[in-house]
């Protein structure tokens, strides 16, 4: 089932999948849409109601007229989850997905249940700094064309990786979610040992790393993605 979320002033797209009482919701990265999920869904459908999201400025959802931030798109989740009547759910999130899963287990804590962060950062200076200056010179060499709409939307989902987010230590301290964090042994995003340090400042996190995997750890690793994040999902389901 298609679903359109009124948030603000933007329209929020999303899918929903099965019907069970509990749901989990897929977050994807910058520049990408809810297809980037469709090899690895089947795994959970039995399990879960399945809510994948298009982000705001992404796939079929509309920018708005609020400022892009992390924050409003982590308020776009809540009204796609206050407009199926789910109130607490599960989350995979994957790059800025993964960093809008934090920021909602920070800002709406109650309503997260467990999340799997996959290729996320709490701070944009903790990108690897190739890729992060990769980054800004693509921001820079927009903006001389920012005239258009096409590279003047680009560059509002630039800005994103460039000045977000912004989760300070003492925050992540705060979180109590059952957190698990996947990292891609060769992601060429973010270095291992960041994750290592989501993991040493979330109270209840653990670390999975996926021998071979890029920073879409679940792309051609699906099976080995799977075998580690079904039943971490399972172990903090409403019945367990």
């Amino acid at each position: 089932m298609i679903g359109r979320a009124i948030s603000g002033t933007a329209t929020i797209n999303y899918e929903v999948v099965g019907d069970s009482s509990e749901a989990l919701v897929f977050l994807h990265g910058n520049g990408e849409s809810k297809e980037i999920f469709k090899d690895i869904i089947n795994a959970y459908s039995k399990d879960y109601k399945l809510i994948l999201i298009d982000s705001r400025g992404h796939g079929g959802s509309s920018f708005g007229k609020e400022k892009l931030r992390l924050g409003q798109m982590a308020k776009d989740v809540i009204k796609v989850m206050d407009d199926e009547k789910v109130h607490k759910a599960s989350f995979i999130g994957f790059s800025d997905g993964a960093n809008i899963a934090l920021t909602l287990a920070r800002d709406y804590s109650s309503r997260v249940r467990c999340m799997v962060i996959v290729g996320g950062n709490s701070q944009p200076t903790h990108l690897l700094w190739y890729y992060y200056a990769w980054l800004r010179i693509k921001y820079l060499a927009l903006g001389c064309v920012a005239m258009f709409r096409k590279p003047r939307e680009a560059r509002k989902l630039l800005a994103l990786m460039i000045y977000e987010p912004n989760i300070t230590k003492e925050e992540l301290n705060l979180i109590k979610t059952p957190t698990m964090v996947v990292a891609g042994q060769k992601d060429f995003c973010i270095s291992i040992g960041h994750s290592k340090y989501l993991v040493a400042n979330i109270r209840n996190a653990k670390l999975n790393f996926i021998l071979g995997a890029p920073h879409m750890a679940f792309k051609g690793y699906e099976e080995k993605f799977n075998a580690v994040v079904l039943p971490f999902l399972l172990a903090h389901k409403k019945e367990a």
